[in-house]
């Protein structure tokens, strides 16, 4: 079979690969709700020991953290491979297009098997560079990792912008505080540095604290699921386009039905802040309980 043969086999094998990178990605996703959820939990029953006159100790799971953190990194690196395997890919098909010979070996043998150790040789080369960079090379700068670092951040520190360098910092014991753009590395000043958005609690509609919060895909404000509807078809009715203005001051952005998306983030930190809420009354009652 000529090496232009392969040409169609290769585009095919570059399809499949449209199916592996969202279940990478639904990994990452649950790995990460994972660690949320439980640093959520955590602090909640800090803020119950806290609460009480008990002298037990804090609770804390750092080992289920630190696993969960590794296995954002596994995904990290499969991610790597799939990107690695489809850049050797698409150099064959490229080299087949313009009619090069592609992975026949040097004796004159079948193109099949040529094409398949030129494919393995050239993986296997990239992997074993990949493996050899620092940490600090292969995922501090990588998006998954730093969105999983972001949300395990936020919900241990609820009131402090986030850095990837705050918080790879608290990794090794700093305490947490804001970052002020101190001295360090040029990779870490310059790439690295990435810090999160404050996010309301509080519903721009209703003015209340967010229920079933939804986030706009075309402007990113966010919502109460039930007051933005209603907003919404109100507006479909005045606007034959079936859209309406955001509702938030000062944005000029037309939403949709179809633009909300649930946030699940939001929704955790509205969880959060309820249960503090509660514990706060909780104290509040017993303080009064005791006066009278």
């Amino acid at each position: 079979m000529s090496s232009a043969a392969y040409g169609p086999r290769i585009a095919a094998l570059l399809s499949q690969y449209s199916h592996q990178s969202p279940n990478i990605t639904n990994g990452i996703s649950h790995s990460t709700d994972v660690a949320v959820d439980l640093e959520d939990s955590i602090a909640i029953l800090r803020s119950r020991s806290s609460s009480s006159s008990s002298s037990q100790p804090q609770p804390d799971d750092p080992d289920l953290t630190l696993a969960l953190e590794e296995s954002i990194k596994s995904y990290v690196d499969m991610l790597q491979h799939v990107t690695i395997q489809q850049r050797i890919l698409k150099d064959m098909a490229t080299d087949v297009a313009a009619g090069r010979k592609v992975g026949e070996d040097e004796e004159g043998g079948g193109v099949s098997e040529g094409l398949a150790d030129a494919f393995k040789n050239k993986f296997r080369a990239a992997v074993q560079e990949w493996a050899g960079k620092e940490d600090r090379q292969k995922y501090h700068g990588a998006e998954p990792y730093i969105a999983f670092k972001e949300k395990v951040w936020n919900a241990r520190h609820p009131d402090m912008p986030f850095s990837i360098r705050a918080a790879l910092a608290a990794d090794e014991g700093e305490p947490a505080h804001q970052d002020e753009g101190g001295q360090g590395n040029d990779d870490d000043d310059m790439e690295l540095e990435i810090v999160s958005q404050h996010m309301s609690l509080q519903c721009p509609i209703t003015t209340q604290t967010l229920e079933d919060p939804v986030t706009s895909q075309t402007c990113k404000h966010s919502y109460s699921r039930g007051a933005i509807t209603e907003h919404i078809r109100h507006g479909e009715k005045h606007n034959p386009s079936r859209r309406a203005e955001c509702p938030v001051a000062g944005c000029a952005r037309y939403i949709t039905l179809a633009d909300l998306k649930p946030d699940k983030d939001l929704a955790r930190l509205v969880r959060r802040k309820l249960a503090e809420e509660d514990e706060e009354a909780g104290r509040e009652d017993e303080e009064y309980a005791v006066m009278d």
